[in-house]
């Protein structure tokens, strides 16, 4: 009787496993929906994260004090931030730009070199022609108090505050096409675009005797401008241990009264291990708020980088 009934639970093992689609399991799979199937492979996420902390070796600077270059001594900061996501409709990406650095000790007091913090937003058409309509936001201030050096009329030199947080700080608004000519990166054109700047601290007025600041007339928090934009994210690697990047961002208003601004940054880099890196960038500025109204620096930095990328 136990033989019989050995044979006949064998058997009804046998007619399980068989009438299975795969013999090697037991368990059937929960069927997955093919619009689930679809979605988990148009959504993909990158993510891109660039940390540098360098020291200037070699640094020449033409400020408006000084027009012959001036060799001097600093450390700064860069950290870069990019996520990008892909859904049935659109692309999106939002990007963070931070950009910290200080000349040597002047006076016994650190001197702010560079202070620059941009956020941005980005949406296109899903799809992967290389030039597509794109709409894109940014806003960008600096984070910590600036101060200029002066010089009065008996000889004696101090700091004035001249910028703060917001101050200026200025939201970019963009409409238009975008080009990524093929492995190089992106190329923006805003071709309804609008700006607005502020100045949060109505006491820079009072410090440095002035009725405008950043095109901001005294009594006004802020300024409207309209205009065309173009912005650049550029990268080429030029061998194994070489590689070119231009960032870059011009602003041309349609008012006759609105300033044009130009921002031409290019950077060499030579990473000779996984988390050393020199680098050589050249950065130009245009601003006809000020004179003269275009400035230019370059320098020569080594330092430690940490480099995530998707």
């Amino acid at each position: 009787m136990n033989s019989i009934s050995l044979i006949i639970l064998n058997l009804m093992m046998c007619i399980q496993v068989l009438g299975q689609e795969d013999p090697c399991t037991f368990v059937r799979k929960a069927a997955v929906r093919k619009d689930s199937a679809v979605s988990s492979k148009t959504e993909p996420q990158k993510r891109y994260i660039n940390l540098a902390l360098q020291a200037s070796v070699l640094k020449l600077n033409k400020t408006n004090e000084s027009r012959t270059p001036v060799c001097k001594i600093s450390a700064s900061s860069i950290f870069q931030a990019r996520f990008e996501s892909k859904s049935a409709k659109w692309n999106k990406s939002f990007e963070m730009y931070d950009e910290t650095g200080f000349n040597g000790i002047a006076d016994s007091l650190f001197q702010m070199d560079k202070d620059m913090s941009r956020m941005k937003i980005s949406m296109s058409p899903t799809g992967t022609q290389a030039i597509r309509l794109e709409i894109n936001s940014s806003i960008q201030s600096q984070k910590l108090p600036g101060f200029t050096l002066k010089t009065d009329s008996i000889g004696q030199s101090g700091r004035i505050k001249s910028a703060g947080f917001m101050s200026p700080g200025s939201l970019l608004l963009n409409g238009g096409i975008a080009c990524s000519p093929g492995s190089l990166g992106k190329l923006e054109l805003g071709l309804a675009s609008g700006r607005i700047v502020w100045v949060l601290d109505k006491q820079l007025y009072t410090n440095q005797h002035l009725t405008e600041i950043a095109g901001v007339e005294l009594g006004k928090g802020y300024k409207i401008d309209g205009g065309f934009n173009l912005q650049s994210r550029l990268e080429k690697s030029l061998g194994t241990h070489w590689r070119w990047e231009n960032a870059s961002n011009w602003f041309y208003p349609i008012h006759p009264k609105g300033n044009m601004e130009i921002q031409f940054r290019n950077a060499i880099f030579w990473k000779p291990f996984s988390t050393i890196q020199a680098c050589f960038r050249s950065t130009y500025t245009y601003d006809d708020n000020r004179w003269p109204p275009g400035l230019w620096s370059g320098e020569f930095s080594l330092g430690y980088v940490f480099e995530r990328k998707p």
